[in-house]
């Protein structure tokens, strides 16, 4: 039974939340202390839940004796073991019971549980199934398709792991007509493994059938290029309506109104067209779905939020070889400051003609953007790029200055000409420009390779990623063979 905390995989990232939202997620307790029994019920149930129904996964921990609440058995059990209320349907309910307490309680719930609320029943080979564990009863309502669990201990890591090998026992109504496949099989085995190394993997397959990304594209690219002509239109009626009134009220303005009417109407009509031919489908949305280099992070009204990245590309070279061979050059002593004791001048010149000269090493870079339909584009400097660009060295350019050059009145002419493909073309040929010329700009790059701790970005030869002490040493290596 593997400790670590599982808190973030493909199952309960925010893509999967805003997939699963008012389908199967977690009412409270359980993210408090690891994730893992949400993404293991989604992986199982996400197939077995129909569109339209709603699962409830409730986890929480009992303290106290029973003797400290008042009134009969029944009593006790409403006030203070019940999770939750006695008429909820499509839940799953695990309740942990600190271990000195524990007795007590669970032989009032033997007693007293299947008789308090009508529907339950007492499943025996679920206790006999964690005896050696620990004590544990199970109570479902086939009806509610409701079940709730008790167990004799605190709410911990090693108890939810393994409270979850039994989710198939606790649930059996979803896996009835729709047995367990060999993904799923493997998935509640890698619970018992001493590392989450397999689980994660599982996790990992199973949620390739989801294409979560797919979805959040789609959902947010939907209907995004025809936001100016919807607005349009919307425009265009109002002033119809006006015109229509100021008709009956102006008699010896009717000719010239009718005229201005014909015409809008035959905008209107081009608009609708438009609109009408979208279909929820557009251009920008398969180029968003089709290349990987775009990573999309909102679409909010008329604004769209995403990130570029890829292999450095765009750059002089010529100017590039001749501030290499410069040892007095920022690359060597950004800020006038000696960098020697970091990494020695000859060892950086020979990554950098490694890089930018002979090219055999590429350089992973990334840059995020916000583009306004009316408003232009803007670099997004200092953004939070997270886990999934670890491997990216974020472009100086935009990171830090928020600088575009010559990119910048590109992509706004393409706003303007409702070319969003364009201009987020233009965008990752931004993210992928380096300008040695700009002294300022290649300082702040430079000392990205002297840090304490860079990132991996360098990708070399052999298809591994790189710190820059990893590459020079592994082109010293290459040198002495």
């Amino acid at each position: 039974m593997f400790a670590e905390h599982i808190y973030d995989n493909p199952f309960t990232n925010q893509e999967a939340n805003e997939y699963f939202a008012g389908k199967i997620y977690s009412a409270r307790g359980q993210s408090l202390i690891d994730s893992s029994f949400l993404s293991t019920i989604r992986a199982l149930l996400g197939s077995r839940v129909n569109d339209g129904e709603v699962f409830k996964v409730d986890i929480a921990q009992v303290n106290g004796r029973p003797e400290q609440v008042i009134g009969d058995s029944r009593t006790k059990i409403e006030r203070f073991v019940r999770i939750g209320e006695e008429n909820e349907t499509d839940t799953l309910q695990i309740c942990g019971i600190a271990y000195k307490d524990a007795r007590d309680w669970m032989t009032l719930l033997g007693d007293c549980f299947t008789d308090t609320f009508s529907g339950y029943v007492y499943v025996p080979k679920i206790t006999e199934f964690f005896r050696k564990s620990f004590n544990v009863m199970c109570f479902i309502n086939p009806e509610k398709r409701a079940t709730r669990v008790f167990f004799d201990d605190s709410v911990n890591i090693r108890a939810l792991h393994l409270l979850q090998c039994g989710i198939p026992a606790y649930l059996p109504w979803f896996f009835k007509n729709n047995s367990l496949t060999d993904d799923e099989k493997e998935l509640l085995a890698s619970l018992r493994e001493k590392t989450s190394a397999k689980y994660n993997a599982v996790i990992e397959r199973i949620a390739k059938q989801y294409n979560f990304r797919e979805m959040k594209i789609r959902r947010l690219l939907e209907g995004f290029e025809t936001i100016f002509e919807r607005r349009e239109r919307e425009n265009l009626a109002e002033r119809i309506q006006g015109i229509m009134e100021e008709i009956n009220s102006y008699s010896e303005e009717i000719s010239r109104l009718l005229r201005e009417k014909r015409d809008m109407d035959a905008r209107l009509l081009g608009y609708d067209l438009k609109i009408d031919q979208d279909g929820g489908e557009s251009e920008l949305m398969n180029f968003f779905l089709t290349n990987k280099a775009l990573t999309l992070v909102s679409c909010d009204g008329s604004r769209l939020q995403f990130v570029a990245s890829g292999k450095l590309t765009f750059f002089d070279e010529d100017m590039a070889e001749s501030v290499i061979n410069n040892e007095n050059s920022m690359l060597y002593r950004p800020n006038r400051r000696d960098m020697n004791g970091v990494i020695r001048c000859e060892d950086m010149k020979k990554l950098m003609r490694a890089i930018f000269v002979d090219q055999t090493i590429a350089l992973q870079v990334c840059a995020a953007y916000s583009i306004t339909i009316g408003g232009g584009v803007r670099g997004m400097a200092h953004f939070g790029y997270g886990a999934s660009f670890a491997n990216y060295l974020p472009n100086p350019h935009i990171d830090q200055f928020q600088c575009l050059g010559n990119h910048e009145r590109i992509i706004n002419q393409c706003v303007i000409n409702n070319d969003y493909i364009g201009a987020v073309s233009q965008c990752i040929a931004s993210s992928q420009s380096l300008n040695f010329g700009d002294g300022v700009v290649m300082t702040s790059f430079a000392q990205k390779f002297y840090d304490n701790s860079p990132n991996a970005f360098l990708w070399l030869p052999n298809g591994k990623m790189a710190t820059p002490k990893q590459a020079i040493k592994y082109l010293k290596e290459g040198e002495n063979e």
